[in-house]
């Protein structure tokens, strides 16, 4: 059976979750849950754009470019600007110094963007 990347906003959701139980810490636990978030959305927007929308992924980093890029060109700009929106929040989540503060806010919404990303391309 095939990988499902939506599968990640469950792990998103649950590291959210942890927060509030102090089980892990909590910028390790919103940054991870953004990331995965980003993944989620991005792997699924990647199968639909490759299934149904003739997307040809080069198979390395430049395919998060492409991707959003194809998008664009083919009249789904939103889903192009979510991308890169939850893009940009993921290489803050994993790569900004440590005092770059991420809150529960910013970690909700990347959530509820991935899932819209994902919604709207069900098929």
């Amino acid at each position: 059976m095939p990988f499902e990347w939506a599968q990640f906003l469950d792990i998103a959701k649950f590291l959210l979750d942890q927060t509030k139980t102090n089980s892990i810490p909590q910028d390790a636990a919103y940054r991870s849950a953004i990331s995965r978030a980003y993944y989620a959305a991005f792997g699924h927007a990647k199968v639909f754009a490759t299934d149904v929308m003739g997307f040809i992924p080069s198979g390395d980093e430049e395919d998060h470019i492409l991707l959003r890029d194809h998008y664009k060109d083919n009249q789904k700009p939103e889903i192009s600007r979510q991308l890169n929106r939850l893009r940009q929040w993921r290489n803050q989540s994993d790569y900004e110094n440590p005092s770059y503060i991420i809150n529960e806010n910013q970690t909700k919404t990347a959530i509820q963007q991935a899932e819209n990303i994902i919604r709207t391309l069900n098929y």
